[in-house]
C-alpha cells in the first residue's frame, strides 16, 4: 500500500526550466528593451553569484533629468548624443546601491559590444570579477576599440566569458524561447478572454 509520502517521492521537478546563466542574461536583455536609443540597444544585471540573486540592472540612455525628446541621439557630428548618455553597464553599477565586491556582470549588447573603458574602470573599482556578455564582436567595427577594456580587465583579473560558445547554455536559452511561447499562448488566452467578457457587459 503506498502513503502519501510515497507519492511525494515519485513526483519529480519539472525539467524544462531555464539556467542561471539564461536567467540572469534573460534580465539584461529585458533591461535593454527599456533603452530609447535608435542605435545601440544594451543591457546589463548585476548579481551575486554566491546566493545566484539579482542586485541591479541598467540599460544604456540619458542621464536622470535629461528628456529623451529634448537631448540629441545622433551618434556623428557636432551636437551627439555621447556626453549625455550613460553606458548600460555603469547605469546598472549606480543602480545598486550596495557593495559589489566579487560581484559578476551579464551584458547584452545588440551589436556585440565589450563595455567601454569607461565602463571598464567603474566594473573594476567597483569589485566586479566577472562579465559574461551574450557574444562580442571578433573584430574591430563600428568606430569603437575595446582593446583598452581588455587590457585593464587582463590586469585586473576580471574575466570575460562569451556564452556564445557554451553549448548548454544555448540549450537552456532555447528553453527560455519555448517557455516564451507558451506563456504568449496563455497571455493570448487571457486576452481573448477578457475581449469577450468586456463585450457582455
Amino acid at each position: 500500500m503506498s502513503t502519501d509520502m510515497d507519492e511525494i517521492i515519485m513526483v519529480k521537478k519539472r525539467q524544462n526550466y531555464i539556467s542561471w546563466n539564461t536567467y540572469f542574461m534573460a534580465n539584461a536583455i529585458m533591461a535593454s528593451f527599456r533603452s530609447k536609443d535608435p542605435s545601440t540597444i544594451n543591457g546589463a544585471c548585476v548579481v551575486d553569484p554566491k546566493t545566484n540573486t539579482i542586485i541591479s540592472s541598467g540599460y544604456n540612455g540619458f542621464v536622470r533629468g535629461c528628456s529623451d525628446d529634448v537631448f540629441p541621439w545622433k551618434r556623428e557630428g557636432d551636437n551627439t548624443k555621447y556626453p549625455y548618455v550613460e553606458c548600460a553597464e555603469r547605469n546598472a553599477i549606480y543602480n545598486a546601491h550596495r557593495d559589489l565586491e566579487g560581484a559578476e556582470m551579464y551584458l547584452y549588447s545588440e551589436k556585440g559590444y565589450l563595455p567601454c573603458c569607461h565602463c571598464a574602470r567603474g566594473i573594476i573599482q567597483t569589485g566586479i570579477k566577472k562579465v559574461f556578455v551574450l557574444f562580442k564582436i571578433l573584430d574591430k567595427i563600428d568606430k569603437w576599440d575595446f582593446s583598452q577594456s581588455i587590457k585593464m580587465f587582463n590586469a585586473a583579473g576580471v574575466t570575460i566569458e562569451d556564452l556564445s560558445l557554451n553549448e548548454d547554455f544555448f540549450k537552456h536559452f532555447e528553453c527560455f524561447f519555448n517557455r516564451i511561447e507558451e506563456f504568449k499562448t496563455v497571455f493570448k488566452n487571457i486576452y481573448l478572454r477578457d475581449v469577450s467578457q468586456a463585450a457582455l457587459v
